[in-house]
């Protein structure tokens, strides 16, 4: 798979934007009422824990910090407050600290993974390599699933122990299908033991998985992001076939997500397939039946078709009826009937 560099990355982020805006609310109104927790209990060191974690997701890191650092003050037997503490210094580059909290994590729950991982993540990137093997192995052995300290051992261990890094590798992968370095990795091991079909099959993987981050959605492959994200960048391209193929895929996971179907439905449109439009149409807007949305998008399909006379009546009846309930749309009425 090869379409050239990424140049429009903002145009498919639509999309993905839309579906976030209806997103964001629901954290920003988690962060008030964990703000409103704060003022009316400043010691409370679970919401001080709660509302450091919201504000580390919405970026607003400065914040994050001194919050989960007033949360561990506060309640020093919260194992979570320190690690979630320490994954915030670990992003920051403020590796001692990040060390400092991830250990007392561990010292209040040993077998915490996810700080089993991050203390092994920290470790590496202060070259103290034999704790980060150790850690690490730990955390693989820990949780089953855990994909990415497995592809971090088959890092450290590729050049003394090729086989034992390419079953890590593989166990990775059967976790995480989704994970590019690990598929990157295994490429080039594949090819130094003489697997060149094996190695084939992971460089294509790269491939796809590239484009996703290209796209800013590898991180978070099975939401609906991901795949509005990826569909969008076919159809740009007109490789219309296989952005229905991801949308399916998408309406698979998430059946429930209007807008996976209006984007299908926009495809059907410009490939004049009325009825299967008709159908995603449909089914958008069961799913949102108090949104604008779908009529916009409607409104698009009419506007963009090629063959006026051969849109369905019902869909010009549906957008005057719309235009009623939400006046902004009658000066947007792409056919005067």
């Amino acid at each position: 798979m090869s379409d050239g560099p990424i140049q429009e990355v903002d145009d498919s982020n639509l999309w993905v934007q839309r579906y976030q805006q209806r997103r964001q609310p629901e954290l920003l109104r988690q962060l008030e009422e964990f703000q409103l927790q704060v003022q009316r209990a400043p010691n409370d060191a679970k919401a001080l824990r709660e509302l450091g974690w919201l504000e580390y997701q919405l970026g607003r890191t400065p914040d994050a910090l001194d919050h989960l650092a007033q949360s561990v003050r506060f309640d020093r037997r919260d194992g979570e407050a320190s690690y979630r503490l320490g994954v915030v210094q670990l992003g920051e580059q403020h590796l001692e600290d990040a060390d400092k909290s991830f250990r007392q994590a561990l010292k209040l729950a040993p077998q915490h993974a996810l700080a089993l991982q991050q203390l092994g993540v920290t470790c590496l990137r202060r070259q103290r390599l034999a704790e980060a093997e150790e850690f690490l192995s730990q955390a693989a052995g820990v949780n089953a699933l855990d994909a990415e300290s497995r592809v971090l051992l088959a890092r450290l261990r590729s050049e003394s122990d090729l086989v034992a890094a390419i079953s890590l590798l593989e166990e990775a992968v059967g976790i995480d299908r989704y994970h590019r370095g690990a598929y990157d990795l295994l490429r080039r091991l594949y090819r130094r033991t003489g697997r060149i079909e094996e190695a084939k099959r992971a460089t294509k993987t790269v491939e796809e998985l590239a484009l996703l981050d290209d796209l800013g959605v590898l991180g978070h492959p099975l939401q609906p992001e991901r795949f509005l994200a990826e569909a969008d960048y076919y159809r740009r391209h007109e490789r219309f076939e296989r952005s229905l193929e991801v949308l399916h895929e998408g309406i698979r996971v998430h059946p429930s997500e209007a807008d996976l179907h209006l984007l299908e439905g926009r495809i059907h449109a410009h490939e004049q397939r009325w009825q299967d439009a008709s159908e995603s149409l449909s089914e958008a807007l069961r799913l949102a039946p108090d949104s604008v949305v779908p009529f916009e998008e409607l409104s698009e399909w009419i506007t963009q078709s090629e063959t006026p006379s051969a849109i369905p009546e019902a869909w010009v009846d549906r957008l005057r009826e719309a235009a009623k309930r939400w006046p902004e749309l009658s000066s947007r009425l792409p056919i005067d009937r």
